[in-house]
């Protein structure tokens, strides 16, 4: 049914069914609304009351009874746009107080550990690095394997996080084997703000070295990213980072 469409912009299911009673009955009294809609008269009043707020219901008294009637379906559109609008202004307010929530947040141990899984938590993980790092500064990375780049998934969700990193201003050292250096060459991955070397004995799992934290990143069945939190591991690592990148190629 294409009223089902309406659940996407927050309609409940009693407030579809009353709108299509509606909508099929014309004019109608709350007696009609219930036998159509199948809703009990404890809850018809309360949708409908919602419904003409919502601006998608009017009515009329005859003879002291409540007639009600569908507005134009188009009027849908304009509650659409009323709610993004007020989105668009929660969303202002919300970024306003952000720094006061994060005043209040407890402070994260000095060490910890987080695990995040698929997608849009790989996502997460990244952006924490990213979050820590200003304009003008860097981090590290050893590449993914060839095999999981073979997922075009794979290769968008880095292609889209690296327009995030450029955007801020944040450059990157990376180090994969010829393969890998090759594909993202080809396929502009890094964009720009970067250096990639090649270096034939690569790690057998992603890892990004942030400022205060690393990741450890695998693709596939179960796409996972581990967070550390340690700067006495960070500093290891990007000392063996360092070491690497001394003697890898260009």
């Amino acid at each position: 049914m294409e009223l089902e469409l309406l659940k996407k912009i927050g309609f409940t299911d009693g407030e579809i069914k009353v709108y299509d009673a509606l909508l099929k009955l014309g004019k109608s009294s709350t007696g009609e609304i219930m036998k159509k809609s199948n809703i009990s008269s404890s809850k018809v009043y309360l949708i409908l009351d919602k419904l003409i707020k919502k601006g998608l219901v009017s009515f009329i008294l005859e003879h002291n009874i409540k007639i009600f009637q569908a507005t134009n379906p188009k009027l849908i559109l304009s509650y659409i746009e009323s709610k993004r609008e007020e989105l668009e202004d929660t969303k202002k307010q919300i970024q306003s107080v952000i720094p006061k929530i994060i005043s209040h947040m407890k402070k994260e141990e000095e060490e910890s550990a987080q695990v995040y899984k698929g997608f849009k938590g790989i996502a997460v993980a990244y952006n924490r690095i990213l979050e820590e790092l200003h304009k003008g500064e860097e981090y590290c990375l050893f590449t993914v394997s060839q095999e999981e780049t073979q997922d075009e998934r794979v290769v968008n969700f880095f292609t889209q996080f690296h327009k995030q990193r450029i955007a801020k201003g944040v450059s990157i050292r990376a180090i994969a084997d010829l393969a890998i250096e090759k594909l993202y060459l080809e396929k502009n991955v890094f964009g720009k703000l970067y250096e990639i070397k090649n270096y034939p004995l690569t790690l057998p799992i992603g890892v990004v070295i942030g400022k205060n934290r690393i990741l450890f990143i695998t693709f596939g069945n179960e796409s996972v990213a581990y967070e550390i939190a340690a700067k006495n591991m960070v500093k290891r690592y990007q000392e063996f980072f360092n070491k690497i990148w001394k003697i890898a190629k260009k």
